[in-house]
């Protein structure tokens, strides 16, 4: 009996293990079917997430764009606006009518928007160029030489680069039409030699003048420049002295080396000065012969033969220029053919490499910007436009002005009304003590009246009032005191 109990109660236990085993299963499969309803949801949520991060990507970039594009135009406009007023003072200078500049006008978009240079950086330039007496034409050419110069690796500014030609042209009498010539020369120098653009301009706008006046019978004028540039070259790549320096030094050595005395001495010495006309054969040629012909003397260390000439054709201060310059003749040869090679050359290889950097393309897109809205604020529409609201904030000005008689009045008006507020102001607040502050009420009363009583009382009335609440405050006054 005690077995057939325990086997019953196992065959109880066994069924409630399987009826407890059939309700996990069925919990389990309820947990499954959770699962991948959960997992559906979390799969939607992502792909909604996910287009709404897109939605905001679209949003942002759209919003972007359209801020900058804001932004672009409204800094383009002023420099359109800029530039008008440029071609207004380039009109002044030349003396020419807007339609008269239009060719100038095109040419200096075509400069900007292919170099991408700032249209009114160059429009500048141009007057710098026709305030020295050039064409239109003149200004064109020389123009395009100074902004390809920009694109060159050993120029400086385009204004310092434009009064460098300016001096080149001028002192060496050289046609505005080789300005790329002249430039390319400079270029070419400084790349090959240790000198730099800007100390060859130096030293033309100091010492151009007299070289160019001595420098003999030259079929060319920009061959005298290829000589100058070749001497000072020599110089300025051996001592690297100062620009300015080597400059001053030069001008007394070109003013020396030509006197009659100076000629006669070398003369003695077996070197020949001037030509079968008796004209100074120039100072190149001269300072090359004295170099070949004093070489002997250089190696030998005759110092007092050497002391003598230098001091005759440099004197004692100038010496350390004078020597280089007649001993590195062979420099001054180098220097010249690679100033002739730049100006056959010109400038066209360097403004090609310059091109190709993802800067310089930047500022192309930019100035074709800035172009675009210089046509559309030159448009009649833009104009027409203008005006009228030139016009509107006119009259409104002028309204103004025709309103400053009523500021009095309206200056009184508003006084009155915060006299009566501030009478108010009292009443409510000295009402605040109680039920006794009818003294003190009245002394807000009566301010508010002496505020405001100009207007229906006299001043007499409005003191007298005054005195009556001042003696309704000390009784009031005397009241609170005893109760407390």
């Amino acid at each position: 009996q005690a077995l057939n109990a325990q086997l019953a109660a196992t065959v109880q236990s066994t069924n409630q293990l399987n009826s407890s085993s059939q309700q996990a299963g069925k919990s389990v499969q309820q947990l499954g079917r959770h699962t991948a309803t959960a997992s559906n949801a979390m799969q939607q949520l992502g792909a909604e997430t996910a287009k709404t991060f897109k939605r905001y990507a679209i949003a942002g970039a759209v919003t972007a764009t359209i801020f900058k594009l804001t932004r672009a135009i409204s800094s383009a406009i002023p420099k359109a606006l800029e530039f008008q007023s440029a071609l207004v003072k380039l009109q002044q200078v030349t003396g020419k009518s807007s339609l008269q500049l239009d060719g100038l006008s095109n040419s200096i978009d075509k400069v900007s928007t292919s170099l991408g240079i700032d249209a009114n950086e160059l429009i500048n330039i141009a007057r710098i160029f026709a305030q020295t007496g050039q064409s239109l034409d003149q200004v064109e050419s020389s123009l395009k030489a100074v902004a390809s110069a920009s694109l060159a690796p050993t120029f400086g500014t385009m204004e310092q680069t434009a009064e460098g030609l300016i001096a080149s042209l001028n002192q060496f009498n050289i046609k505005a039409d080789q300005s790329e010539q002249v430039l390319g020369s400079l270029n070419r120098v400084s790349k090959k030699f240790a000198v730099e653009s800007a100390d060859l301009i130096t030293a033309i706008r100091k010492t151009g003048a007299v070289f160019a006046l001595g420098a003999g019978d030259i079929e060319k004028p920009i061959d005298a420049l290829h000589q100058f540039n070749a001497i000072f070259t020599s110089v300025r790549a051996t001592t690297r002295e100062s620009a300015d320096t080597i400059g001053a030094g030069l001008k007394t050595i070109f003013s020396r080396i030509q006197r009659r005395s100076s000629i006669d001495a070398l003369r003695e010495l077996g070197i020949e000065l001037t030509d079968v006309k008796g004209k100074f054969v120039g100072f190149y040629p001269a300072l090359q012969q004295i170099g070949k012909s004093l070489e002997s003397v250089f190696k030998s260390g005759d110092s007092l033969k050497l002391a003598a000439i230098t001091e005759e054709l440099g004197g004692i201060r100038q010496v350390g220029k004078l020597i280089p310059a007649i001993q590195q003749y062979k420099k001054a040869q180098a220097a010249l053919k690679a100033s002739q090679a730049g100006a056959a050359e010109g400038l066209g290889k360097d403004v090609n490499l310059g091109l190709t950097t993802l800067a310089k393309s930047l500022d192309i897109v930019q100035a074709k910007f800035q172009s675009l809205i210089r046509t559309l604020a030159e448009s009649t529409t833009f104009k027409v436009l203008l005006t009228t609201f030139t016009t509107i904030a006119t009259a409104a000005i002028s309204m103004v002005e025709n309103l400053k008689g009523l500021i009095p009045v309206i200056a009184a008006v508003g006084a009155i009304k915060l006299a009566k507020g501030a009478a108010s102001f009292g009443k409510g607040f000295v009402g605040g003590f109680g039920n006794q502050g009818g003294g003190a009420a009245g002394v807000g009363s009566s301010l508010g009246s002496k505020a405001s009583g100009a207007a229906a009382k006299s001043q007499s009335v409005s003191l007298k009032s005054l005195t009556t609440s001042t003696n309704a405050l000390n009784t009031t006054s005397r009241l609170l005191l005893a109760s407390n």
